[in-house]
């Protein structure tokens, strides 16, 4: 990390594989997964693309190995918890039996044993009911979490779509091709910082709209110089907004800019353009894309079937955030028209609760 930063990358990525040869013959994982990080940043800065390319494969399964063994982890210390808990419940009902047992056989007062028993099986049921209550809840627990994991996922592959990773890829063999080292070096950069923001901003329900707008920023770069700048866009924030401190839902906008993107400006007699915009509207933010491409009605049946799966995963996400009650939330796409009634391309928008960061001093 030293020489990275002090950007002698040669060495860098030497002691990095000398690391690695040493993580890999002991297992450590996190070893593993720090030298191949850094190896590819150093890679990348050696305009080795094919094996920084190689790497960053290589960093991701062990992350993702890392991830899902930390999941088992956490669900076998739940599993341990629940264990001891039942073991406790059985262990407090044969006390409580022995109890009433022994109440049964000293009979010095019949009264005082009949309202012991019923007290003592109040105490019984009252503490099954709790600990049915505290299952209950962790299970539901649970789902919600699985739940939501399932729906990280959903987003990840809508926002990770093969057909632009691919693309970028090719564009990046293109650069090299071209001899255009400097260009292509530019993208990969891009494309990296992209899909580190993407990967991150898939983890969390709230980020900064800073942060969101320098997302679809570089998303919308990297696809004008893959397509040659068939298309233009505008991002339009609203001068009383302060993007730093508003918080928003993660990549909501990105699907459907890439629907447009890939399907909306096809077979266009005109440059295409996407104009995105950011507002207040009541207590709610709002956001829109707009284009000026064919619209939904003449959307083939690929285009149709990602924008369902969009449409369908915008909505699982909003009533995951608000917990079913859609009405804290406004979604809606239709055409746009002009004066004569034709079909002039797509509107979606958006308005959802948000709140600011606090502001340090």
């Amino acid at each position: 990390i030293t020489f990275f930063n002090l950007k002698q990358y040669d060495s860098a990525l030497f002691y990095s594989n000398d690391a690695l040869t040493a993580s890999l013959a002991t297992g450590e994982k996190l070893e593993i997964i720090r030298g191949y990080h850094i190896g590819t940043k150093s890679l990348v800065q050696l305009n080795q693309s094919q094996k920084a390319n190689e790497y960053f494969d290589l960093y991701l399964i062990y992350k993702d190995s890392v991830l899902n063994e930390e999941n088992l982890k956490s669900i076998n210390e739940l599993q341990v918890k629940y264990d001891a808990e039942k073991k406790e419940q059985q262990i407090t009902s044969l006390s409580q039996q022995a109890r009433i047992q022994e109440l049964e056989l000293s009979k010095k007062d019949q009264e005082l044993s009949r309202m012991a028993l019923a007290g003592i099986v109040l105490l019984l049921l009252l503490a099954i009911s709790i600990l049915l209550i505290l299952f209950f809840n962790y299970r539901k627990r649970l789902k919600a979490k699985q739940e939501r994991t399932v729906l990280e996922q959903k987003l990840l592959r809508t926002q990770m779509n093969p057909h632009f990773l691919f693309n970028s890829l090719m564009s990046i063999q293109k650069f090299i091709y071209q001899n255009k080292a400097e260009e292509g070096v530019a993208y990969i950069a891009k494309f990296a910082r992209l899909v580190r923001l993407i990967l991150e901003n898939s983890r969390d329900e709230y980020i900064s709209m800073e942060r969101e707008i320098e997302t679809l920023e570089l998303y919308l770069e990297l696809q004008k110089v893959r397509l040659g700048d068939q298309f233009d866009y505008e991002i339009v924030i609203d001068s009383d907004m302060e993007p730093e401190m508003e918080k928003v839902p993660p990549m909501f906008a990105q699907p459907f800019i890439e629907n447009t993107i890939e399907h909306g400006f096809s077979n266009l007699s005109h440059k295409g353009l996407v104009r995105i915009g950011f507002g207040m509207k009541e207590d709610k933010i709002s956001f829109t894309i707009e284009d000026n491409g064919t619209g939904l009605k003449k959307e083939a049946k690929e285009h149709e079937t990602h924008r369902s799966l969009a449409i369908d995963i915008t909505k699982e996400r909003l009533s995951h955030l608000y917990k079913g009650d859609l009405q804290k939330a406004q979604f809606t796409i239709k055409n746009r028209t002009d004066e004569k009634e034709s079909v002039s391309g797509t509107h979606v928008s958006f308005a959802v609760p948000t709140y600011k960061l606090k502001k340090t001093a």
